[in-house]
């Protein structure tokens, strides 16, 4: 894997373990490196999906790194 799928693999996996403590009700450890600390994912898209604008979040993730659609919208509405 070159460095953008690791990054990219890295953001998804930082974002099932914040889904999963979320659901747990234990707090998420701060992931070092996070654009958006906790969530592993871009600032701006984090921005999108807590304005509402969840479409837009969801296509923003997928342009960034390249998500597919199920992954883009399981992180964006793990926000």
């Amino acid at each position: 894997m070159d460095e953008t799928q690791v990054a990219h693999r890295f953001a998804l996996l930082e974002a099932q373990v914040k889904l999963l403590s979320d659901q747990l009700g234990m707090p998420c450890p701060p992931f070092p490196g996070a654009v958006t600390a906790g969530t592993g994912v871009p600032g701006e898209v984090v921005d999108l999906a807590r304005a509402g604008k969840k479409v837009q979040a969801i296509s923003e993730l997928r342009q960034l790194t390249g998500a597919s659609l199920v992954e883009a919208k399981n992180i964006v509405e793990s926000l």
